[in-house]
């Protein structure tokens, strides 16, 4: 029919060109026409951010379950416990410590009160009367005395007891010995001698004290 004549116009006949079918996918439905479908990409970083918030949600939902804060509850309660008996064991020590400090402070006191008083000082009470001194009673006392040891000093003191002008007057004899063992026999040998009717009463005396001119002891 090429070039047929058709009222006055000639037709031209030639091929046609069909288009290719488009390609859907299986389960795509029915195509509209002038509508373009695509298949939607997936971004493997979204896809793993999501599964990792589903992962930390099942795991903060299996924490707060009521097993879990059971479990959790007894282990705290096993620490405190453990706590506690770390505690009293150091409770213990300390008091253990304080015992013994304690037991070695009495000791170390019962043994200075017990320890001999070394000095080289003795005094000697009630031998005189205050109206009985004379100057010869210094001589009498230190060749007494000597018999025991080196005498390097005798002090007669004259105490009132008392601020009244009636007040008694207690005398006191302090001899000093060049050692203390001499102090000592003397101190055994005089205590409790009988000297013009009375009865001496020696002691050894604290040498600090008497150093010191603290003589009212």
């Amino acid at each position: 029919m090429n070039l047929f004549d058709l009222g006055g116009q000639f037709l031209r006949v030639g091929r046609a060109l069909t288009p290719p079918m488009p390609l859907y996918p299986p389960n795509a439905g029915p195509v509209l026409p002038g509508i373009l479908t695509t298949t939607p990409v997936v971004n493997p970083i979204v896809t793993a951010a999501a599964a990792a918030a589903r992962i930390n949600a099942q795991a903060l939902k299996e924490e707060r379950s009521p097993n879990n804060l059971v479990d959790i509850q007894a282990k705290l309660a096993a620490v405190n416990e453990e706590k506690m008996k770390c505690e009293d064991v150091t409770t213990l020590q300390q008091e253990e410590n304080v015992s013994i400090s304690g037991s070695n402070a009495r000791l170390m006191i019962m043994k200075k009160l017990s320890r001999k008083q070394e000095s080289r000082v003795i005094v000697l009470r009630n031998m005189v009367d205050v109206d009985e001194l004379d100057e010869e009673l210094e001589d009498e006392v230190t060749s007494e005395c000597s018999k025991f040891g080196a005498v390097d000093r005798v002090i007669i003191y004259q105490e009132r007891q008392g601020s009244e002008d009636d007040a008694e007057v207690v005398v006191k004899i302090f001899v000093t010995f060049k050692h203390s063992s001499e102090g000592e026999a003397a101190v055994k040998s005089l205590d409790g001698r009988w000297f013009g009717g009375k009865m001496i009463k020696a002691e050894v005396y604290d040498e600090a004290k008497f150093e010191n001119n603290d003589l009212s002891h």
